[in-house]
């Protein structure tokens, strides 16, 4: 059997300019002129993991506000001295054999109890002395006052809130 010869394509393939052989010459004289070569991929080097390292563990106290600091050195001279208070007499009342567990919680507990009751006292005394200020407001020209509260209670599984306002 005979070998028969590629047929040649008539047309262009698709996606490909049909242009004279002439013509390519000159724009690929006039690219190589006039252009740059654009590199088709650029690799740039990676240098380090990708990933910062987690931040290593600095000296000292962690960064804070000053109040918080101040607080925080509360709680660790508090927790101190319950310690060095608290261990003796539990070693005390441990070796007696006496030790009742009511009693321990009332002597205990009382001082706490009546620590609270008081700043909680001195705080409403605070809240009252600021309420009953009185206010002298001066204005020059026809002024109205509304004195109303609003008060709003909110109740219910989908928290529905009704707003009362009373007139004073």
């Amino acid at each position: 059997m005979n070998a028969l010869p590629e047929p040649r394509p008539t047309t262009p393939m698709a996606g490909q300019r049909s242009v004279s052989p002439e013509t390519q010459k000159i724009l690929d004289d006039i690219e190589r002129i006039y252009s740059k070569p654009v590199p088709k991929v650029v690799h740039a080097p990676v240098e380090g993991p990708r990933v910062s390292p987690p931040p290593a563990p600095q000296p000292g106290r962690t960064p804070m506000s000053q109040r918080a600091t101040d607080l925080s050195g509360l709680m660790l001279a508090g927790g101190a001295s319950g310690f060095m208070l608290g261990t003796p007499v539990a070693g005390i009342l441990w070796a007696s054999g006496y030790a009742n567990p009511t009693v321990i919680a009332i002597v205990f507990g009382a001082p706490t109890a009546l620590a609270l009751a008081i700043s909680r006292v001195i705080r409403r005394a605070n809240q009252h002395a600021e309420a009953g200020r009185d206010i002298h407001q001066h204005f020059h020209g026809d002024v109205h006052q509304d004195h109303s509260q609003t008060e709003t209670k909110t109740y219910g599984i989908f928290a529905t809130t009704n707003n009362a306002k009373e007139k004073k």
